[in-house]
Parts: structure tokens; C-alpha cells; sequence
């Protein structure tokens, strides 16, 4: 008996039924149990977390670009109301509704970028601490995500579209009304 002391032995075997017949054969060495990797606790564990991961981050991404829409849509609604007199100026000076909207237009794409490249590297730090977090827990795993941009492309796309119309949509409506009314829009506190 030259396994005395050895607690675990690990097998690796390419062949289907293999790991069965290799169990029973280390049985006369006092093998008394055999736990297959698909059992193993830690294996069904990290199956579980990623699934719960799967299904959980889009959902929080969805929620969060929700939230970023309602504050920016506000904030815009607000900052335009308050320009109200100065949009109606303009219009009252020769300025054409698209240049005013086309100018707001390029304040929500400086938004885009920056958001986008906030969110980006937040996204990559997080990652960072959720494989530092998981390479703490499992020596022996060697993490490597490999690149892909889509997410970071995908997500600039629909900040981009959601920054957009949250900016155009208050825009459009203090625009469209009469220079008059815009001048005598008065902004509440």
C-alpha cells in the first residue's frame, strides 16, 4: 500500500466510463469514496454564481441605464426650461429651431463620450475585482477573459440613443413653441 497518508488522489481520464473503473481499481487501497468533478461542491457552486451572474447583470445594466435616462431626461427638461428665454432670444434673432436643437445635440454626444468611457472603465475595474475575488477563492484557477468589445459597444449604443432622445424630446418642445412664449417662459424654482 503506497497511497498511506495520500487523502485525495486526482484522475484525469479522457475515456467515457473511465473514472468508474478507475474508482473501483483503488478500492483495495482503502479508497473508500469517489467524488466526480461534475459533483464537486466547488464546481456546482461556480456553475450556480455564474448562472445567477448571467441572468442578474443584464438585468442591473437595464435598471441602471433606465435610472441614467430619467436623470438626464429631468436634468435636460429642466436646463432647457430654464433656457427658455435664451432659446427665444435666439429664435427671435433669425437663429433656425434645428441649429438650437443641433447645438444641444452636440452637448448630449459630450455626454456619450464621457459616459461611455466612464462606464467602460468602471465596467473593466469591476471585472477585474469579480475574477480578483474569484482567483482568491481558487488558487489553482487561472482566470483569463479573453477581449471582447461588444458589451462596451453595445452599451455606448444605448447610452447614445437614450442620451439622445432624453435631450431632443425637451428640446423639441420648448422649441416648437412660439418665440413669444418662449420669451415669457418663467422658469419655477
Amino acid at each position: 500500500t503506497g497511497l498511506e497518508g495520500v487523502n485525495d488522489v486526482i484522475l484525469t481520464v479522457d475515456e467515457e466510463g473511465a473514472d468508474r473503473e478507475a474508482a473501483a481499481a483503488l478500492e483495495p487501497f482503502g479508497v473508500d469514496s469517489a467524488t466526480y468533478r461534475a459533483d464537486q461542491p466547488s464546481v456546482v457552486l461556480m456553475e450556480t454564481g455564474s448562472g445567477k451572474m448571467r441572468s442578474m447583470f443584464p438585468l442591473m445594466g437595464m435598471l441602471l441605464i433606465f435610472i441614467g435616462f430619467i436623470s438626464i431626461f429631468m436634468t435636460m427638461m429642466r436646463l432647457v426650461q430654464n433656457d427658455s428665454r435664451f432659446i427665444g432670444v435666439l429664435m427671435s434673432l433669425g437663429y433656425r429651431r434645428s441649429e438650437i436643437v443641433r447645438s444641444y445635440m452636440a452637448m448630449a454626444m459630450a455626454i456619450v463620450v464621457v459616459a461611455s468611457v466612464a462606464g467602460s472603465l468602471l465596467a473593466l475595474l469591476m471585472t477585474q475585482g469579480i475574477v480578483a475575488a474569484g482567483s482568491s477563492l481558487y488558487m489553482e484557477l487561472d482566470i483569463v477573459l479573453p477581449f471582447d468589445p461588444a458589451p462596451f459597444l453595445l452599451g455606448t449604443a444605448i447610452t447614445a440613443v437614450m442620451v439622445a432622445f432624453s435631450v431632443l424630446l425637451p428640446v423639441l418642445l420648448i422649441t416648437r413653441s412660439s418665440v413669444r412664449a418662449a420669451l415669457e417662459y418663467r422658469p419655477r424654482t
